[in-house]
């Protein structure tokens, strides 16, 4: 793996553990009760879920890179292991999300957005592990898991819009 490669899986991942401390650092000092079932609990749940699978998917490249793999089946691995995650995640986390942000206007838009990118990078990333999408490049694998992180920014704008933080 090139170096360029292995310091983009580093900066997702530092990005990516940032946007879940900034989480628990606006949760926290802002004394925010966030009630379990509720929108912004939900979109925070999401949020720390999206941003910690990222972390850990490419700190897990890097790590593999100790293994002698080829590229190509780090790669693989790696987006296949992402892939069935990010599956799990949507059967996790549709159902509960997508009834809370139908019942408000500011939450629609959002939901929809975040909802359709993380689909479209489970997609992605399952094409990638079996050798559909580029399968000798990083391309699809880095290109998934900042979709995913993406999906937390957008996440966290839902969970901020829904009152979380205005009704500490």
């Amino acid at each position: 793996m090139t170096t360029s490669a292995l310091d983009t899986f580093a900066t997702i991942a530092a990005l990516s553990i940032a946007l879940a401390g900034f989480t628990g650092i606006v949760v926290g000092l802002g004394n925010v009760r966030i009630k379990r079932g509720a929108r912004s609990y939900l979109s925070f749940a999401r949020l720390l879920e999206s941003s910690l699978s990222v972390t850990f998917f490419a700190l897990g490249a890097m790590v593999l890179v100790e293994f002698d793999l080829s590229d190509r089946r780090l790669f693989q691995l790696v987006s296949g292991a992402a892939g069935v995650w990010g599956l799990g995640s949507l059967a996790y986390f549709g159902p509960k999300i997508l009834p809370h942000a139908m019942k408000s206007v500011e939450g629609v838009g959002v939901t929809r957005i975040a909802s359709s990118l993380s689909i479209l990078a489970t997609i992605l990333l399952l094409l990638h592990a079996i050798g559909v999408v580029a399968p000798e490049s990083a391309g699809p694998l880095l290109v998934g898991l900042v979709m995913q992180l993406a999906v937390g920014c957008l996440m966290f704008m839902r969970a901020v819009m829904s009152g979380a933080v205005a009704d500490s």
